[in-house]
């Protein structure tokens, strides 16, 4: 029995702890300040440069820096107690806290355009259901971290969990390039840690007794007191839900594509391989984009054999468009993959002379490949000379030779 009492006794803490000195502590975290309009000023130049540095330890180290989560445990002790007085506080210490936020990491943003987007910040542009989970589980660590004594170090874990510093700084270095949209996607993610961090602390809060004016724990009565922040919660999560699946589709759509053209490509051209794919959904057909490392160039026809062995999604055609790099391998004994081995035959001293005939499968002469403009392909969408979205060849070699062919 002794023993199964000293494994209760952690518990009691949180029965018997003032309350009135939680609030104290909550309510001080939640006003405007000097050092908390600094430390979040130092957590966006931290948090800035380490998305731009595409550095996870330096985005993680203005999590630990950032103050925003005060105000949000304030905003949930508020709308418990009914005190509209900390309320309107814990309002402008957030408000203030974002714009600055949102301000430093644009004129940021500015300064260093140049700079290529990495993955710390394009995973912060499209927030999904998982988000909200993660927010709210990590509001209610730290709501109970609150009134735990013996606790307080996890809160170190909850910054980690509930960012809400590198998703603002993604919002505004995306808005100071013009990427809007990108823009919005982060600012969602923080709204939606915002919102669901405040629940999930308004109900930890709650439920240990903090709440005035009411001496019924009900949570029909915690609803009612957070009634818009439950209503924005259930709209971002029918919204992300949404989100979610549609990221799911569009996964299991590429997914399907690059493992079809794996398996294809090397069948219709011997020695040829699949570099990259860019699948673009449009309302009538879903549109392909690959890049096929090759000895020769894939011709239309070999295009239209490849394009029908994709495995459809839905009632939408594929139109499949290739980009022929060509890569020549070879050993000691000679090339891999051609049967010419001269591709430059020399000339002769004879101008009455006929040309040397060339091979059928010889990538010296091939005018279908070059019936369009390479810079045709594919759509231009990052302004630049030749408007390809795929990476230049790595060899770096100056006689690669590039063609895009569309299926018919």
């Amino acid at each position: 029995m002794a023993h199964n009492e000293s494994i209760v006794e952690p518990s009691e803490p949180l029965k018997s702890r003032d309350l009135a000195n939680i609030r104290k502590e909550v309510s001080e975290g939640a006003f405007l300040t000097r050092e908390y309009i600094w430390m979040n000023v130092l957590a966006t130049v931290v948090a800035s440069y380490g998305l731009l540095q595409n550095s996870t330890a330096v985005v993680i180290g203005a999590m630990l820096i950032a103050l925003l989560l005060g105000p949000i445990n304030g905003l949930a002790l508020a709308l418990n107690d009914g005190d509209w007085k900390l309320l309107n506080k814990a309002l402008i210490a957030e408000g203030v806290g974002v714009g600055l936020v949102l301000l430093v990491s644009v004129f940021i943003g500015r300064i260093h355009t140049d700079v290529t987007v990495g993955t710390e910040i394009l995973s912060r542009t499209s927030p999904n259901i998982l988000d909200l989970f993660i927010a709210l589980a990590g509001g209610a660590a730290g709501a109970y971290a609150l009134v735990s004594p013996k606790l307080k170090a996890g809160i170190v874990g909850v910054a980690i969990a509930t960012a809400l510093v590198p998703p603002l700084s993604t919002a505004g270095i995306m808005f100071a390039r013009g990427e809007h949209r990108l823009a919005a996607g982060a600012f969602l993610l923080f709204v939606a840690n915002l919102v669901a961090i405040q629940f999930a602390a308004s109900a930890v809060l709650w439920i240990n007794g903090l709440h005035q004016q009411v001496e019924s724990k009900s949570l029909l009565e915690l609803f009612r007191r957070n009634g818009f922040s439950l209503t924005l919660l259930l709209g971002l999560a029918i919204f992300l839900f949404y989100n979610f699946q549609k990221s799911i589709a569009v996964k299991v759509l590429d997914t399907t594509v690059r493992s079809n053209l794996e398996r294809s490509v090397p069948v219709i051209r011997f020695g040829a391989s699949l570099v990259d794919i860019n699948v673009v959904e449009e309302k009538e057909v879903i549109r392909v984009y690959a890049v096929v490392r090759t000895p020769v160039s894939i011709d239309p026809s070999e295009v239209d054999k490849l394009e029908r062995l994709l495995v459809p999604v839905d009632k939408r055609p594929y139109a499949l468009n290739i980009r022929s790099i060509i890569t020549k391998e070879a050993t000691k004994d000679g090339w891999l993959h051609i049967d010419q081995q001269d591709n430059n035959p020399p000339a002769t001293n004879s101008s009455n002379s006929a040309p040397p005939k060339q091979e059928e499968n010889s990538p010296v002469e091939e005018p279908s490949s070059r019936t369009e403009p390479i810079d045709q392909f594919p759509p231009d969408n990052s302004g630049s000379e030749s408007g390809s979205d795929f990476p230049a060849d790595a060899s770096g070699e100056s006689g690669i030779e590039s063609a895009g062919i569309t299926g018919q």
